[in-house]
């Protein structure tokens, strides 16, 4: 069998199914087939239509057999908004919209499969199942556009497959269908059979009368593959009340399967929240090497949304580190840290983390949900979207293709990803040579100064701390000179030049880490790696 996993990053899928309408509050969950194929089409077309169209029909007709379904727990949930825009001078009033979206779990997979697509067929065709590999790799979203997701293909020798948890039971006119077992039935939109079609459309075509056939001809796509590529406008146009091309198709759900929600909303309330991630995006983004600039400009715009008003000055602590009367916190580093990342290695800062070991107050959740940009260089604002509010279990992993970012993960070895910068200068003696302490280590030296601050914050003592002479990112050599290192609200810069590192402990540890001078905006960034270097 055939069977596909689709991770949804941010936790939420939008899809509004083909019977209703966006503002009933429904979510087409799992997605039809009809959906599923309609998009993998849409990514052949975005990558300039790779290989032979008769390979991908091959591919579609296979899949276009109604699948199965596994499904995680999960719930649904809505926002409501006012359009701001009266619908007539008269009346004065504004359109209420719904958005309804399925709320799940980033880490567990939806997965679809095709119990009546064989092992033989997959083995045997290599063409067909390489580009339906490089199709799921396109594949940026499902649904709406908010739905990020990223899709993969089981692969045939893992046995650790679930069953499937929504059953099919047949077409949606089956007369054996029975309502027992405490089940409940949904219905899913998928293609008609390739084969098939052609006899359906001459037996519809039939049914009327010479005269208005060679109009309706023009009206019934000829194949399949014509049908899975009507625009929505265009099936309004002709008058469809469902897709030509296509079949209802029975599934039975478990009543038990059914989300709990009520649990859900009492686990939120109980939870601390001490992580926020955010996606950055721009026409020209920020270089890893703006760092400090960046994770400056997040605080700016992150104390300015936490007002109550734009002349109060009620800023939220957490993120100010300041307490009324502007004295520093003396809380052991546990307000906001602003670390912007570079989660796919390519140089560029495309994820923003804040992150507070206390926890965010009311203040600043609000905040975060209101920051929409960054002033940008040369007139290129940077645009952010709101990922989610959590722990750094949330958001940590070593496999970012899914989401996961190596600075939130949990391991035992870390390396550089900005340059620390030393906040004493090390002691020595008048002959010039180094004090040491009791166990040999430079005193105020830099391995010194990286345990001293990890035992103030009570984080693990690293068992090694090794110097490296440069980082490399996306096969550029970078030194601590590169980096930007001067405060420009302050005019501040450090007194020392940058260094890397390469830390290991003696077990695993949780993310995020960020060490000495300017480290609560992005400097002495450290990245977790899976083995020594």
């Amino acid at each position: 069998m055939l069977a596909i996993k689709f991770f949804f990053l941010t936790g939420k899928y939008h899809a509004t199914p083909w019977d209703n309408h966006v503002n009933e509050g429904v979510v087409e969950w799992p997605p039809s087939n009809w959906r599923i194929i309609r998009s993998l089409i849409a990514v052949w077309y975005k990558q300039g239509c790779p290989g032979n169209e008769s390979c991908l029909h091959r591919l579609l007709e296979k899949l276009s057999s109604a699948p199965e379904y596994h499904v995680c727990e999960t719930t649904q949930g809505h926002t409501r908004h006012y359009m701001p825009k009266y619908r007539t001078p008269l009346d004065k009033k504004t359109d209420k919209v719904f958005d309804t979206f399925q709320l799940l779990n980033p880490k567990e997979p939806l997965i679809v499969i095709w119990q009546s697509i064989k092992d033989m067929w997959i083995k045997q065709s290599d063409y067909e199942m390489n580009l339906l590999r490089k199709l799921l790799r396109g594949l940026t979203y499902l649904g709406r556009a908010e739905s990020w997701v990223h899709a993969v293909l089981n692969e045939p020798d893992d046995n650790d497959l679930p069953k499937p948890n929504i059953i099919k039971i047949g077409l949606d006119n089956d007369e054996n269908i029975s309502n027992g077992d405490q089940k409940i039935f949904i219905r899913r939109l998928t293609p008609f059979n390739w084969q098939n079609y052609p006899i359906w459309r001459n037996n519809e075509l039939q049914l009327f009368n010479e005269k208005d056939r060679e109009k309706m001809e023009k009206i019934y796509p000829k194949t399949v593959w014509d049908a899975l590529q009507m625009t929505t406008s265009e099936l309004q146009k002709t008058g469809w009340s469902n897709p030509p091309g296509s079949q209802w198709i029975t599934y039975s759900v478990k009543e038990t399967d059914v989300a709990r929600v009520k649990l859900l909303v009492r686990q939120v309330k109980k939870t601390k929240y001490t992580t926020a991630r955010f996606t950055l995006t721009s026409s020209v983004k920020p270089r890893i090497t703006d760092s400090l600039y960046i994770g400056e400009r997040m605080r700016q715009a992150l104390m300015a949304h936490s007002k109550t008003s734009r002349e109060s000055n009620d800023v939220s602590v957490v993120f100010s580190g300041k307490d009324l009367n502007g004295c520093p916190l003396k809380n052991d580093h546990k307000h906001s840290f602003f670390l912007p990342e570079d989660a796919d290695g390519d140089g560029l800062i495309d994820h923003l983390t804040v992150y507070a070991e206390g926890g965010f107050d009311d203040k600043a959740i609000k905040a975060f949900g209101t920051v929409r940009k960054l002033w940008g260089e040369g007139d290129h604002d940077l645009l952010l979207a709101l990922i989610g509010i959590g722990s750094a279990e949330d958001f940590g992993g070593m496999n970012s293709c899914i989401g996961q970012s190596p600075f939130l993960a949990k391991s035992r070895y870390w390396i550089s990803a900005t340059p620390y910068f030393m906040t004493r200068h090390p002691k020595y003696y008048r002959n010039g040579k180094p004090k040491l302490d009791e166990k040999g280590i430079h005193i105020d030296g830099p391995d010194y100064q990286i345990r001293k601050e990890m035992m103030y914050r009570k984080m693990p003592v690293p068992k090694i701390v090794s110097s490296l002479n440069n980082i490399t990112v996306y096969g550029r050599q970078l030194r601590s000179i590169h980096f930007g290192n001067t405060r420009k609200n302050r005019n501040q810069r450090p007194n020392l030049p940058g260094l890397f590192f390469f830390i290991e402990f003696e077990t695993e540890i949780q993310g995020p880490i960020a060490l000495g001078y300017a480290c609560h905006f992005g400097l002495g960034q450290f990245r977790a790696v899976s083995h020594e270097i």
